[in-house]
């Protein structure tokens, strides 16, 4: 958005990230607080397994901590995104290209701005199916007792703290897929794993290989140039004043495949001198 404005050193981003992991740390340090090893049943007890699970001084404090979650790990992301995804989209769509305009480079543009705004759509709507239901689903269980005892609740409680966690592997996979310039980026960073380079390397070759096969074949290059060639010819007046300088322009259209010439020659300009012409 800010083409001048600096961007974010190697050391500063290093300290962004320690600071995104510390306050992660400190957001789930309550659970481990309250988490102990129980045996809630006489089963638990006969058979001497233990389980662990939160015990809280009080209800409202659980309640509150939920609250707290809800707020610092779903509604503050959502607001973020939210906010700088639209000021990035209302800023790219309403800036105008420099210079006159040109039907192709808008329309490669319209294509480009259009393939962002699904990118950054793609990546809120995946944010939401994954973090929502599980933190609905928190709060009712704060809110209802009786959820509790239900047989079911084991499983839809694994199911949608599965959904939550797995968000974290999916922006990888949406930048990879919509953003070519993020592709290129994690490949040349997965390519000094042992192994990667190698395959990577053997992938590029094959391509080449068929490449040149199909394009050996019936595939013909040809370049359309064009030359122009500027003599100055000065023509003398009367008097000892001359004229103006013009200038004769030859121009060459394109170059035959088969024939090169590397020098044009002016038979006409080379017979007669200067005062001549």
């Amino acid at each position: 958005m800010w083409p001048l404005k600096p961007r974010l050193s190697k050391r500063q981003a290093q300290l962004l990230i320690l600071a995104v992991w510390i306050l992660a740390m400190v957001i789930s340090l309550p659970i481990a607080v309250v988490s102990k090893l129980s045996q809630p049943s006489t089963q638990y007890e006969r058979c001497n397994q233990y389980i662990c699970e939160e015990v809280w001084p009080s209800l409202e404090n659980k309640y509150y901590y939920s609250i707290a979650l809800l707020v610092l790990q779903y509604m503050v992301p959502i607001t973020v995104l939210v906010f700088t995804y639209t000021s990035i989209a209302v800023m790219v769509w309403g800036k105008r290209p420099p210079g006159e305009a040109e039907n192709v480079r808008d329309q490669r543009m319209a294509r480009s701005k259009r393939k962002m705004v699904k990118m950054m759509m793609t990546v809120v709507i995946v944010f939401t199916i994954c973090w929502l239901p599980f933190n609905i689903l928190i709060l009712l269980m704060d809110n209802n007792e009786t959820l509790g005892s239900w047989v079911g609740l084991p499983f839809v409680w694994m199911l949608l703290h599965w959904l939550a966690m797995s968000h974290s592997c999916y922006n990888p996979v949406i930048y990879c897929w919509m953003n070519a310039r993020f592709r290129t980026g994690f490949i040349t960073a997965i390519s000094c794993l042992p192994g990667v380079h190698r395959l990577l390397r053997r992938n590029r070759q094959r391509n080449n290989y068929h490449a040149s096969i199909n394009g050996s074949g019936h595939s013909v290059l040809r370049r359309m140039n064009t030359c122009t060639t500027y003599i100055s010819v000065r023509r003398k007046a009367n008097g000892n004043h001359s004229a103006p300088v013009r200038s004769a322009s030859i121009r060459n259209e394109c170059f035959r495949p088969a024939v090169l010439q590397s020098q044009r020659q002016f038979p006409y300009l080379e017979s007669h001198s200067e005062e001549q012409l």
